[in-house]
């Protein structure tokens, strides 16, 4: 049976690796690999639309900064580059077809065009800009 210091131990063991757990990473190879669905768009005032098809709305972040687009009825391609925090989505050349009315892919877009800041925690990504904050989920 452990000693009540061994017991101790390895509770502030565990203590001191919890926030690290928690953290945000925001090494920019964290995103690369697998498809992100957006999950919600906040806007710059601050309303929040939850997304009820999260497989129409996807980014997928490709090596050699290059990165595909889902944006509704619409695929794109482009550009990124990632440093500490730090995103910046380029070129982004899309299909111009008309989606429906209830279709979010206008906003979706601008703040993937605006992007500023990214940060990962765990399954989900975040993606700021002035346009607004993309929440996504692998």
């Amino acid at each position: 049976m452990p000693s009540k210091n061994s017991a101790l131990v390895f509770l502030l063991g565990l203590t001191a690796l919890a926030p690290a757990c928690g953290s945000t990473l925001t090494d920019p190879s964290a995103i690369i690999g697998g498809v992100w669905k957006l999950r919600s768009i906040e806007s710059e005032a601050g309303s929040l639309t939850g997304i009820p098809n999260p497989t129409g709305y996807t980014v997928t972040f490709q090596d050699a900064g290059r990165l595909a687009v889902r944006a509704d009825c619409n695929l794109c391609t482009g550009g990124y580059t990632a440093s500490g925090e730090q995103i910046q989505i380029s070129n982004l050349a899309c299909s111009r077809a008309v989606c429906s009315s209830s279709s979010h892919d206008k906003e979706f877009l601008a703040v993937l065009n605006a992007a500023e800041t990214f940060g990962v925690l765990g399954i989900e990504l975040s993606i700021e800009s002035t346009k607004g904050t993309l929440r996504m989920n692998r």
